[in-house]
């Protein structure tokens, strides 16, 4: 699996993915009454898979599967629309949208993120491009604030309500956690992405559900002037170096 953050504040936009794929196989196992069923196991697990590029001053991020019968889901986009210089977030949506339905599995999804013309000038925007329902969903309109795809359970619980039972006549409402997107720049923004991954990660290590979100986070900023990566994981023999490179600011898509 896969965790896509993209965190919206007034300086621009920060968004990160992690490295981590799973192939999995399916074998047939039985239960514990003796039924015939299947079961996908783990097969193989790679820190080096980057499910983030940056798109005519947009990103993409691609989360669920991550392959398709043409190899993998972002050389595809890639082969087909990598080459556009600028272009709007929602059109950038509905290009990734065919191609997806025309290559892709139904369980994969796509988070597009970047920047449409507004009344008073550019807006920024997310879209979750959403196989399984075929539809585009609009996940930032309304100002600074964080989205998700992917692995969302464990930051989503973190915003949600959290109730606390004295006894069955006494809830105690503690709220959920109040981020502060509004007053973000753009560097606490990269932060919050850093964090967001590093924690899903921790927690996913502690619980009992598959350990999916791991390996080097890949994080890019984009702004009205364009995108660019603040650091993306490369090769590297050395296992004390680390794995990323960071690219210099002149370096915009």
């Amino acid at each position: 699996m896969t965790l896509l953050v993209a965190v919206h504040t007034k300086e621009g936009i920060a968004v990160a993915s992690d490295s981590r794929a799973m192939v999995t196989s399916r074998a047939v196992a039985s239960d514990s009454k003796g039924r015939l069923c299947y079961v996908d196991r783990n097969v193989f697990v790679s820190d080096s898979f980057s499910k983030t590029m940056l798109i005519g001053g947009c990103s993409v991020g691609i989360c669920g599967t991550l392959d398709c019968h043409c190899g993998s889901v972002a050389d595809v986009i890639r082969q087909n629309i990598a080459s556009l210089d600028r272009i709007d977030a929602k059109v950038l949506a509905s290009m990734v949208f065919d191609i997806l339905e025309s290559k892709a599995e139904n369980t994969t999804r796509a988070l597009v993120s970047g920047y449409v013309e507004g009344k008073d000038g550019p807006e920024s925007r997310s879209y979750l491009v959403n196989m399984d329902r075929r539809e585009i969903e609009t996940k930032a309109e309304a100002g600074p604030c964080a989205v998700y795809a992917g692995v969302t359970n464990i930051m989503e619980r973190l915003t949600h309500p959290v109730f606390r039972y004295e006894n069955v006549f006494v809830r105690d409402d503690l709220g959920p956690v109040q981020f502060e997107f509004k007053s973000f720049s753009l560097q606490d923004a990269v932060d919050f992405c850093q964090y967001a991954v590093r924690m899903t990660e921790a927690t996913l290590r502690f619980a009992r559900d598959d350990e999916s979100v791991g390996g080097p986070v890949d994080i890019a900023t984009i702004t009205p002037d364009g995108a660019r990566w603040i650091c993306r994981h490369g090769v590297t023999a050395d296992p004390f170096r680390t794995p990323y490179t960071h690219v210099p600011i002149s370096d915009v898509a």
